[in-house]
């Protein structure tokens, strides 16, 4: 098992448990304390607050914000939503009406009337598809609780440097703080490249049918998740039936022209190459090759599958 798939489980494991873990943004040089929202106590977050910048903020998917009608603070920033306090506490401010409040955040149960506004809790609006989509804290805070098994939605807040209260911890002050307290530290990158790893990176639009010189194939779209190229669009054209046990297709890329008309890149090639690939998808066999055309699924008319 890979280093960091370790680091990433032990983070899920704490999580899931209802421990605070460590998560270091590298190119912000900065590590946040999160936990998930469901398992906030007042204790938990006196030990967020004391150790952080104190401005406890709670990351949803856009699905929740909206069911809980938490607009943007600002129109320029979408991101940051209006501040909230839960119904039924005090000022607001404590570490136990804060902890109600984050928890209700989280709650399945909850409607946009049980809430306050402003209040002391601010909520982020977070990708909902986590890092996979955008590399930042609150889409990984929001994963981590994903992972663990509890609702969408996390706390967290930026560490503070013991050494400099003016600044925020960075680098080896993290590592030691965690140690210190005995958390998991997890970094967003080790987050990304851990759900690459095990999680499908496309997700399928629609599937249609196009006429080829090999007889009709199917073509089914796809849409990148990942952050390298979002929202990228790739076709994939199956001729014959290449999921046989017996089938020997070849794959290679190809482009779609203006008239729907398949065409081989112009890679180095050899006729003979070309010539058994044409073979191979002869309408009489039962195998076929699976070429990517990526940039036209949006252009693929829609079918119900």
């Amino acid at each position: 098992m890979k280093t960091t798939d370790v680091r990433v489980r032990r983070a899920i494991t704490a999580i899931a448990a209802g421990r605070p873990v460590v998560v270091t943004h590298d190119h912000a040089a900065q590590g946040y304390l999160v936990f998930a929202a469901e398992a906030a106590t007042s204790s938990l977050v006196a030990f967020t607050v004391r150790h952080t910048a104190g401005y406890v903020r709670v990351a949803l998917p856009g699905a929740e914000c909206a069911r809980l009608n938490l607009p943007p603070m600002c129109h320029h920033n979408p991101t940051h939503r209006v501040s909230v306090d839960v119904r039924a506490t005090g000022t607001g401010i404590s570490a136990r009406d804060r902890a109600r409040t984050i928890a209700a955040l989280a709650s399945a149960g909850s409607q946009a009337a049980d809430f306050l506004r402003p209040g002391h809790v601010a909520p982020l609006l977070a990708e909902p598809h986590g890092v996979l989509a955008k590399c930042e804290p609150a889409e990984a805070a929001v994963d981590l609780a994903r992972l663990a098994g509890h609702r969408p939605a996390a706390a967290l807040c930026e560490i503070v440097s013991r050494r400099n209260p003016t600044l925020m911890a960075h680098g080896a002050e993290l590592v030691e703080f965690a140690v210190e307290h005995g958390l998991a530290v997890v970094s967003i990158a080790e987050l990304l490249a851990y759900r690459q790893r095990t999680e499908p990176q496309v997700i399928r639009l629609t599937e249609t049918t196009l006429p080829t010189w090999a007889g009709n194939s199917r073509v089914i779209g796809f849409r990148d998740l990942g952050p390298a190229n979002p929202g990228g669009e790739h076709l994939a054209v199956i001729i014959g039936a290449p999921g046989l046990r017996r089938a020997r297709g070849t794959a290679r890329p190809h482009r779609v022209s203006d008239r729907r008309r398949l065409r081989v890149d112009r890679v180095p090639m050899r006729r003979g190459t070309q010539r058994r690939t044409q073979r191979n998808v002869s309408p009489g066999q039962r195998r076929g090759p699976i070429p990517a055309a990526p940039g036209t699924a949006a252009r693929m008319r829609p079918v119900r599958l």
